[in-house]
């Protein structure tokens, strides 16, 4: 995995797919940003961690990381 410090500032648009469907896309995402998703199409950002949606370095800018169980819960 790449530090944060290393990946920020890169402009992303990320189109966040679930089950190969499409459910939010997120633009102007940086390296240091990362938000957390019901993955309701509401696009209201949760602090329970049930989805992470991750800014990607250029390579993986393709697809975002959507762990069923995150490792750690988002602070408000």
């Amino acid at each position: 995995a790449v530090p944060w410090s290393h990946i920020q500032h890169i402009p992303l648009a990320e189109q966040v797919k679930r089950n190969g469907a499409t459910v939010k896309s997120w633009a102007g995402l940086t390296g240091e940003q990362n938000l957390s998703w019901d993955g309701k199409q509401n696009g209201q950002a949760l602090a329970d961690g049930s989805y992470r949606i991750v800014a990607m370095t250029e390579k993986q800018r393709d697809r975002a990381n959507l762990p069923k169980h995150p490792t750690h819960s988002v602070s408000p």
